[in-house]
């Protein structure tokens, strides 16, 4: 019984100290990527350039015609907030990170609109020990944020 005991102490003591020096997974989030609105296209269509330009984000590609606007964002400030890259372990290092999103509108009727918000998130990891440094790049996962900040923004007239 002592014995048994002490080799579970052991193992959760040993699991404990391998698990911190690897890298973990980012989690999943159930956000909204989509949204109707009882608005024209034109509407909603001023409105999402209306919030291009107050916000000042950098539009790589615009289209009205196809309803597709195509940005970045500079993620200079904790971009934890818009997305999870998972943890890193005890000698790696997340930075360099990058993010870019497709707002689609498509008129359903003449008052009616649907958008979607695709948001892609990246980062690198850097593991460094000793002699051994190299990098991957991380795919990371939106934590609905941005798509929520840009819905509410369409949503006020």
């Amino acid at each position: 019984m002592k014995r048994k005991r002490i080799a579970i102490l052991l193992l959760l003591i040993l699991s404990s100290i391998f698990t911190g020096c690897t890298y973990t997974y980012p989690n999943y989030y159930n956000i909204l990527t989509e949204k109707v609105y009882h608005k024209s296209f034109d509407s909603i269509w001023d409105r999402l350039i209306d919030m291009v330009d107050l916000y000042n984000i950098n539009v790589k590609s615009i289209d009205k015609e196809s309803g597709i606007l195509y940005g970045e964002i500079p993620l200079n400030f904790n971009p934890y907030i818009y997305m999870d890259c998972g943890g890193p372990g005890t000698y790696e290092i997340i930075n360099s990170y990058q993010s870019n999103f497709n707002i689609i509108i498509m008129a359903k009727t003449d008052q009616t609109t649907k958008v979607i918000i695709k948001t892609h998130y990246e980062a690198v990891l850097n593991y460094n020990y000793e002699d051994t440094n190299r990098s991957n790049r991380i795919r990371c996962n939106s934590k609905g944020k941005l798509e929520k900040e840009i819905f509410l923004f369409l949503d006020k007239n």
